[in-house]
């Protein structure tokens, strides 16, 4: 019977190993609906942008961070810089030259969907308040937008700005999504509608999940002149974690997120606002050039270029009335729209 009980928890232990170990190759990334080839081409592939990460090093355990020289480098595949990817060509636009303090407002959006879609037992006044916009709100804002004659640009234009790689219009403005919630599908139709363009945050991990975006939704955005940008690769709050898991978290969305797009993704929304120069130097070694806070924006300083990881925005708020009826909604950063 002891021989019988030893042999169990041998076994046992080994199957415990293999999990562990299957895990750690995978980079603990869910499948997504993604289907394990996928998944698979995904790890294997080298970022678009240059990074010092290869496949060993994310494999490697907490212990031993260091990649080896001997290791494979990860394989890689040009980006698409067509310019007919933009949706504004900025023609007859005043341009402005570069500055390290340009008046760029970036405005936070999350959530674009009523508070009655919601089923009861999930509704969370927070979420209605500070993260769920309508689309009547969302609608009526960028056509505030257009009506002050500001041009819509990305992260990325800002990025490349940055860099000096191209000018960007005197009045511009960036929105982005944050989580890719499955709803924004409706912001990217509004925002054809109006021939405009934003940022989507993507969080890896959740997509394809119930709710969220799907790589299909995803890589028709980007082709049609969205911004697809890193908001991590499982929303975790990325100044508590150590520098490996930092490391691969950034890591393995890029990959995703480049792997779906085809394009470089070199933009990075902290997600809940969370980092520290950890994080911010997590990312560079990542690849990624800028990182945009939840930090309040300012109208008279506009945004420090020379802080590019400490990029501000305006949160866009809806408060609803007492008894959380998303008609009764009226303040969606309408204040900082009238006043653009």
């Amino acid at each position: 019977m002891k021989l019988v009980t030893s042999f169990l928890i041998f076994f046992s232990i080994l199957f415990s190993g293999s999990l562990y170990i299957r895990n750690i190759n995978s980079l603990s990334l869910r499948s997504n609906n993604l289907g394990k080839n996928q998944l698979s081409s995904i790890l294997e592939s080298k970022p678009l942008t240059n990074s010092p990460l290869t496949l060993d090093y994310l494999t490697k355990s907490t212990n031993s961070q260091n990649s080896s020289s001997n290791s494979t480098v990860l394989q890689s595949t040009n980006p698409s810089n067509n310019s007919k990817d933009k949706l504004n060509k900025w023609d007859n636009l005043s341009l402005q030259e570069f500055s390290s303090n340009p008046k760029v407002p970036i405005v936070m959006y999350h959530s674009i969907d009523t508070f009655e879609s919601i089923p009861k037992h999930d509704r969370n006044p927070r979420m209605s308040r500070n993260l769920r916009i309508p689309p009547a709100i969302l609608s009526k804002n960028l056509k505030t937008i257009k009506q002050k004659g500001y041009t819509t640009i990305t992260l990325t234009d800002l990025q490349l700005f940055l860099e000096k790689k191209q000018k960007i219009p005197s009045k511009s403005i960036i929105l982005t999504f944050d989580d890719g919630w499955a709803d924004n599908w409706r912001a990217f139709e509004l925002l054809k509608e109006e021939q405009m363009v934003a940022s989507f945050g993507i969080v890896g991990n959740f997509v394809g999940q119930p709710n969220r975006l799907n790589a299909d939704q995803i890589k028709t955005m980007s082709q049609e002149g969205m911004d697809i940008v890193s908001h991590s690769n499982n929303h975790y709050n990325l100044a508590r974690m150590n520098n490996f898991e930092l490391d691969k978290d950034l890591r393995v969305s890029k990959l995703l997120l480049e792997k779906i797009t085809n394009k470089p993704v070199e933009s990075l929304i902290y997600p809940a606002g969370a980092y520290n120069n950890n994080v911010i130097n997590s990312a560079k070694k990542m690849g990624y050039k800028t990182g945009t806070t939840t930090l309040p924006y300012s109208p008279i300083k506009g945004q420090n270029l020379d802080q590019p990881f400490d990029l501000t925005r305006i949160r866009a708020e809806c408060t609803f009335s007492s008894n959380l009826r998303s008609s009764e909604c009226f303040n969606s950063g309408s204040d900082f729209f009238e006043k653009m």
